[in-house]
């Protein structure tokens, strides 16, 4: 599988799910995921199932979400990570926005699943204390727990998805 996602978590992730692909980069946004699975699409090294966690910087916001929807190539499935971001409440505003849309199309299509950081991390507020409110974690205890958290979550979310459709 192909993973997009944040930087703290790679080591995690990487244990739990040691065969996935995973691409990290610091300030990355949804728009940037539409350049990265168009060149993996081209290139023709896209995995079954893709694993996208863009959303904190909503650049390009429930647009380009919907552009990795189209985009994503028959006999695949995707995972959409919702984003968190515990400095804004608005509802109707960046992450948040990303997370309400990215719950709709999963309800909309039967090859998307979602893995929701962003109740996990609501759920968590352990995980957040001394933090930014977007990077989990401010000792080794609280990072050890938040990526443990977010790593599980992912790998929860592609065993659900192994069980269910691919793009038709």
């Amino acid at each position: 599988m192909a993973i997009l996602f944040r930087l703290r978590a790679r080591s995690y992730l990487q244990d739990a799910l040691p065969d996935a692909q995973i691409d990290a980069s610091v300030s990355r946004n949804v728009a940037m995921g539409v350049d990265l699975l168009q060149s993996a699409i081209d290139n023709n090294t896209l995995y079954q199932d893709v694993v996208v966690a863009l959303g904190t910087n909503p650049v390009g916001g429930s647009d380009a979400v919907d552009k990795i929807v189209d985009m994503l190539p028959r006999g695949h499935r995707l995972i959409f990570v919702t984003p968190y971001d515990g400095r804004n409440s608005d509802p109707n505003a960046g992450a948040n926005a990303i997370r309400a849309h990215e719950l709709e199309l999963a309800q909309q299509y039967d090859f998307i699943t979602i893995a929701d950081w962003a109740q996990i991390a609501q759920d968590n507020p352990d995980i957040w204390a001394g933090t930014d409110y977007v990077h989990f974690g401010s000792d080794s205890d609280s990072i050890n727990r938040g990526g443990t958290l977010y790593a599980q979550m992912v790998k929860d979310a592609v065993d659900k998805a192994n069980q269910g459709h691919v793009k038709p």
